[in-house]
């Protein structure tokens, strides 16, 4: 499409296109072409100088120059990986100076569960007679020590069964210990069930907010949060329908978005890179990813071990409730995959 508008005697801004689908649209601008987020329009060159528009702006001298730099990031924020929604005046506790680093420490840690005895019946008592069952548990995870400091982003691998999403319980706090110790600084964001405390009778944006209630974050609700979650989602069209009238793909969706909007110390993130089609998978990608370089703590589960690979830079395998290995991502890996054969 091409769409020409004067606008206070300056020169005609023309909107080229929508770019493939993308968030973006490609304008031209006097001499130079600019990639602008669709809600940033109409759009004035002078607000990349103030610093006022919600995304990055890519600017080049050619329509082709801009289109491969959208291509490459194709979602992106102007100054900060953050959007500038999330700041309300604070900052994680890495950031503030105020001498409480981020911090996960694990020392001798134990996580069982109990085993409930059969049902006693009359089958039973004829064949093994009356007989009283000790109650007893069953170990899922066995003597961990983990330590963790800022700038460590652990990447977690292991067959089914092994003990990973049960450690990442266990760091946030969701699984007690039945012996040893759990010290942890900072703020945490776990993200292992997506769409946990959704209501499926009530509307996706009422939704948003049972969805930051049950992470402790309702305070930081403000109907240009719910705007900007909706948008990411591309669910605006569907805010006041019911969650179960949505397709399970856009629940991902909406479960995801309110997963990337947040801004925690410690984020734990358990198989999010499998959310929606191929193309909200890429922006989902891009902008988990750059949401993972800039929280100081990151642990990430992951049977596609190409984000892990990318991302991490440092690796646990566990095996049978234990850490089997602990190191450099790329030795850990070359480990994993040398013991099951197959693995990726």
């Amino acid at each position: 499409m091409n769409e020409t508008g004067e606008r206070g005697g300056e020169a005609a801004e023309t909107i080229v296109a929508r770019h493939q689908g993308s968030h973006y649209a490609v304008l031209r601008h006097a001499d130079r072409f600019y990639g602008v987020a669709l809600d940033d329009l109409p759009f004035d060159p002078e607000r990349i100088r103030t610093g006022s528009c919600r995304r990055s702006v890519h600017q080049a001298a050619s329509r082709a120059e801009v289109e491969a730099l959208i291509d490459a990031d194709p979602w992106a924020w102007s100054t900060d990986p953050l959007p500038p929604v999330f700041h309300r005046g604070a900052r994680p506790a890495a950031a503030r100076g105020d001498g409480r680093e981020p911090v996960v420490d694990l020392r001798g840690a134990v996580v069982s569960v109990p085993v409930r005895p059969a049902a006693e019946t009359v089958k039973r008592r004829l064949i093994h007679g009356i007989r009283g069952e000790a109650r007893r548990c069953v170990a899922l995870l066995r003597q961990i020590d983990l330590a963790v400091r800022p700038g460590e982003r652990v990447g977690i691998v292991g067959r089914n069964g092994s003990g990973k999403t049960t450690l990442l319980k266990a760091v946030a706090g969701i699984y007690p210990l039945a012996e040893g110790s759990r010290h942890v600084v900072g703020s945490i964001a776990p993200v292992i069930a997506q769409g946990i405390g959704f209501d499926h009778e009530l509307s996706a944006a009422t939704n948003i907010k049972l969805a930051l209630a049950h992470m402790g974050r309702l305070e930081a609700w403000s109907p240009a949060l719910q705007e900007a979650i909706l948008d990411f989602a591309e669910l605006g069209h569907r805010a006041h329908l019911p969650v179960q009238l949505l397709s399970s793909g856009q629940q991902a969706r909406l479960a995801f978005a309110v997963t990337l909007f947040q801004t925690p110390d410690i984020l734990i993130l358990d198989e999010i890179f499998a959310t929606g089609d191929e193309a909200f998978l890429r922006r989902a990608t891009a902008a988990m990813t750059a949401r993972i370089r800039t929280t100081p703590i990151v642990f990430l589960v992951s049977h596609n071990l190409a984000p892990i690979e990318a991302l991490c830079t440092r690796c646990l395998m566990l095996a049978e409730g234990r850490i089997a290995a602990d190191g450099p991502t790329a030795d850990v890996l070359d480990l994993y995959r040398r013991t099951y054969r197959g693995a990726a």
